[in-house]
Parts: C-alpha cells; sequence; structure tokens
C-alpha cells in the first residue's frame, strides 16, 4: 500500500463518524406480485446504517372479491457489490479511475427508474434480490421456466419479475412428480427392482432437511466454517414487514355504486445497526398478494388418509416413506389411489407426502371449485403450472382480482424512506435535517 493512502486510511480510523440522512420519497404502482422496487439507496464500506423509517400509503384498484384480504409486503436488503452481477467491473471501477461501466443505450424500464446513458444499478439489485430470495432450484428470473408447455405460467409480467402465490406451506409442500422416481432417469441405470430403495433413500434425506441445505451447511456437518466475510456474495435482508388487511367498500360520488378496495397505512422502522463492509445499496422492494384458493384440489386431502399407514404407526414414524402416497391423475390407467385431491387437472403421475398435511394443514372450499371460479364475492381461485411445481399466477388470473381491470389493476404506493447513516465527517448532513423521531448517537 503507498504511504499516502495508508495515511488516509490511518485517518479514516480515527476520525469519528457523523451521520448523514438521505430522504427517498417514492410512488410506485405495481400489479399484484410483481416484486416492485421502490427505493436504492449507495453505501460506503465503513458506514453503518443506524435507524430508519419507512412511511407509505397504498391502495388497490376497486377489486372483484369484496370479503378476501390482502398482504402488502416490504422488503429492505443489504446489496453490497459482491452480490451484482457486474462485480468484477464494480471492482476494476474502485480501482481505476479511468475504468467507466458500460451505460444502458435503449431498453428503458420504467418500473426501474432507469435514464438512458446510466448503469443499471436498479436491475442488477432487484436481480440479485429475486435469485436469492424469490426463485428456488435455479428457476429463470424471467421469462418461462424449464419444461414448461405452451400456456405455462411465466417467471415475470410485462417484464417485472413476480413472486409465488402460495403465501404459506400446505399439503402439497413435498409434492413431485412421477418422473421424480422413474428408473428411466436413474442415470446409474439401476432397474425398477431397487426403485423402492431408493424412493426409501429420498425420504430420508428430504426428511432429514438434506435436500434444502447450502454447500455452506453441508460443509460445516463436518466442522468446516466458511468465514462471513467470504458469504457475502448474496443481498442481506435487513428487515421485512408483512400487513394483513380486509377490504372496505367506497361509494362513487359520480353514479352511487359502491366498490371494494384494499388500503394500507404503513409505518416501518428499522432500528438494528447494520455495518457496511463494501460499498454497495440499501435496497427495498414490495410486493402485494392477496389470500387466493387453488381450483385444482377437488376436495379436502384428508381423503387419502385411507390405511394405517396414512396415520403414522408410532413405531414407523421413522420411515418417512411409509407417509408416501402415489396418484395417476387423470390417466386412463387410473391409479394405485385413483386421481387423488388434484384430479384429472394432473394429466400425469405424482406423489405427496402425507405428513405435510398435519405439519401445515390445507384449504377448505364449500362448493365445488369450478362452480366458484365466477363467483367474485366468494373467493379468488387460482390455477397452477400444470407440472404443479410452481405457483405462480397468470396475468389473466391476476387481472380477475379487479372489478374492471380494464380500467384499473394495479397496487398503488406513495411513500418515504428515511434513513440514517454514521458516516465520514465529510459525507456528514450539514444542518439541522435529521428525520423526524429519529435519534443518533456517534
Amino acid at each position: 500500500m503507498p504511504p499516502s493512502v495508508r495515511v488516509v486510511a490511518a485517518e479514516a480510523t480515527r476520525v469519528a463518524r457523523k451521520p448523514r440522512s438521505p430522504r427517498h420519497p417514492f410512488t410506485v404502482a405495481p400489479r399484484p406480485y410483481q416484486i416492485q422496487p421502490f427505493f436504492i439507496a449507495p453505501v460506503l464500506p465503513g458506514e453503518t446504517l443506524k435507524k430508519g423509517i419507512i412511511q407509505t400509503r397504498a391502495v388497490t384498484d376497486p377489486i372483484a372479491a369484496p370479503l378476501v384480504g390482502w398482504w402488502l409486503e416490504h422488503f429492505v436488503f443489504y446489496v453490497p457489490f459482491e452480490a451484482l452481477a457486474s462485480v468484477a467491473d464494480l471492482k476494476a471501477m474502485v480501482l481505476n479511475p479511468t475504468v467507466q461501466l458500460a451505460t444502458v443505450a435503449s431498453g428503458i424500464e420504467p418500473h426501474l427508474y432507469q435514464f438512458e446513458g446510466g448503469f443499471p444499478f436498479v436491475k442488477e439489485c432487484l436481480d440479485a434480490v429475486v435469485k436469492n430470495y424469490f426463485r428456488a432450484n435455479g428457476d429463470p428470473i424471467y421469462g418461462a421456466f424449464p419444461g414448461a408447455g405452451a400456456g405455462s405460467v411465466t417467471a415475470d409480467i410485462d417484464g417485472v419479475p413476480i413472486a409465488t402465490a402460495a403465501t404459506h406451506e400446505d399439503f402439497m409442500q413435498s409434492y413431485q412428480h412421477e418422473d421424480t422416481f422413474s428408473d428411466t432417469l436413474d442415470p446409474t441405470g439401476r432397474g425398477g427392482e431397487n426403485l423402492d430403495q431408493y424412493r426409501e433413500l429420498y425420504e430420508v434425506w428430504k426428511s432429514a432437511g438434506f435436500q434444502k441445505l447450502t454447500y455452506e451447511q453441508f460443509l460445516e456437518q463436518y466442522g468446516v466454517h466458511i468465514p462471513s466475510s467470504e458469504k457475502e456474495n448474496i443481498p442481506e435482508l435487513v428487515r421485512y414487514s408483512r400487513d394483513w388487511q380486509y377490504p372496505s367498500n367506497t361509494v362513487n360520488a359520480a353514479n352511487g355504486t359502491v366498490a371494494s378496495a384494499v388500503s394500507w397505512s404503513i409505518n416501518l422502522t428499522i432500528d438494528k445497526d447494520r455495518f457496511f463492509k463494501q460499498p454497495g445499496f440499501i435496497f427495498g422492494v414490495t410486493l402485494s398478494r392477496p389470500k387466493v384458493y387453488l381450483n385444482t384440489q377437488l376436495g379436502s386431502a384428508t381423503g387419502m388418509l385411507r390405511d394405517a399407514l396414512k396415520w403414522m404407526p408410532s413405531a414407523l414414524l421413522d420411515d418417512p416413506s411409509t407417509s408416501l402416497a402415489q396418484f395417476m391423475g387423470g390417466t386412463s390407467e387410473g391409479g394405485v389411489i385413483g386421481g387423488g385431491p388434484l384430479g384429472a387437472y394432473v394429466y400425469d403421475g405424482y406423489w405427496l407426502d402425507v405428513r405435510d398435511l398435519f405439519r401445515y394443514g390445507e384449504q377448505f372450499i364449500g362448493q365445488f371449485p369450478g362452480a366458484a371460479v365466477d363467483d367474485a364475492s366468494r373467493s379468488i381461485l387460482y390455477s397452477m403450472d400444470p407440472s404443479h411445481a410452481r405457483r405462480f399466477m397468470k396475468p389473466e388470473n391476476i387481472d380477475k382480482l379487479f372489478k374492471d381491470p380494464l380500467v384499473g389493476k394495479r397496487v398503488r404506493q406513495d411513500g418515504i424512506v428515511q434513513l440514517n447513516v454514521a458516516t465520514h465527517p465529510l459525507l456528514s448532513t450539514r444542518g439541522d435535517a435529521t428525520p423526524p423521531g429519529i435519534t443518533t448517537t456517534g
């Protein structure tokens, strides 16, 4: 390290830090399930987020179901340079003043608030967040899912990534297509005579949680611990909020018609210090999700509890393979236990784990779903991807959430983010600009 750099670094460690108080007002209007950025704030190495406030008012366009509640969610992340796709270019930029990042020449996307000629930091932050927090099994951020047929759901709507429609775990948590256990997919060439053995081994691994382990967690089982400084290649969740509200009725003064809408008033505080080791961004995304019902479930999953093994005999509780239930869906062969809870909506065979019904529960609809699809006053139903491996809404089903999607089909928010960051004195906020309600120490 050159002497001049060492002097500057030494001086930086001895100087008391001062507050800077950036404010980020925002207005957004995403469709339900769209993962919409609502603020981005750059941070420097050595800074500390002391406190923050997110205040926002949100309201839906008139909705179709006046009884069904909605969730409104806000996520705040710290996204270091290491988490961004252009990390190599970013490192070169901060080390060499002659390096300039490539700019966006065209394809400006309104939801990203990106101007032509700027670097797409918002998009890179959004992609990193979606990849690590809203996708599984290597699923894409945009476009069609691997193996999805015509008419299947996609990972984005209008170029904006979407989140899953499922807001909680249920009896289908361990749903597997029949090909999961197909000997034709076995790369070792093992025949069907040994297939039961490998099904059982698969269930043992799943029950132990091995399927969900990260590589780092796998290593930790052997006593190998990777320092946290080596793990900062993904965004870190700093704050999460989830607020539930029911619709309320409003009267149109012009014509006297009654419409239902959902509204929220959010006052979210960030009160845990977060020290930043790398340059990067404090980055926020928001999304809304109504409570929906799966219209391809034809009946209660309790109907598959037809034999003693499905009632978890105490002598076999340590053998997770006994809780597997196989169904043949809507195929002409019938099935081991018929079409199952998903009936003819699933054309191929599938497997369910009965334990998930006991763990997580299931929905209940007091009327055949086919008769309730258009009954907006009762519930909102959605169809899953034909593979039933992903629970994402199709755009046409999202439109049905609203009374008149041609007029309005969005959730509109207006608010402000106020932060207090301890920084170098030369970057501190001059004057009395500390956000109301935020006090700072050091």
